[in-house]
């Protein structure tokens, strides 16, 4: 029972890590100017954190981790273009939610996987 405890406090603490350094590089790379696009959007730093949550902690708690920080950018201002519904769900709740497919497919290869995660 400790055991068990201990385990998801330690579990918890890295989701909001994970989510913390999300956040952080998020804000980051908003003041890196070549990664803005002329036409609107920006590659984003903040995922690189996802992928390692997604990795590390497995499927489940690797998307609490990014819905944690979708919430997290929402409510900070850094995510509030919203044209409508679909738009909003396939921008950023889906494309948060897939990243977790990629470092899951890694694990199950037969080759080193940290190099393509970074």
């Amino acid at each position: 029972m400790k055991n068990q405890t201990r385990n998801s406090i330690i579990s918890l603490v890295f989701i909001a890590l994970y989510a913390a350094m999300a956040i952080a590089l998020e804000q980051v790379s908003k003041l890196i100017p070549f990664l803005q696009m002329p036409q609107g959007g920006s590659i984003e730093l903040g995922i690189i954190p996802i992928f390692m949550a997604s990795y590390h902690l497995g499927f489940k708690k690797g998307l609490a981790t990014s819905l944690i920080w979708w919430l997290l950018g929402f409510l900070l201002g850094g995510n509030n273009w919203f044209v409508s519904v679909p738009q909003y769900l396939l921008d950023y709740i889906g494309h948060y939610s897939s990243a977790h497919w990629l470092p899951q497919c890694l694990k199950s290869a037969r080759f080193p996987t940290f190099i393509p995660v970074l």
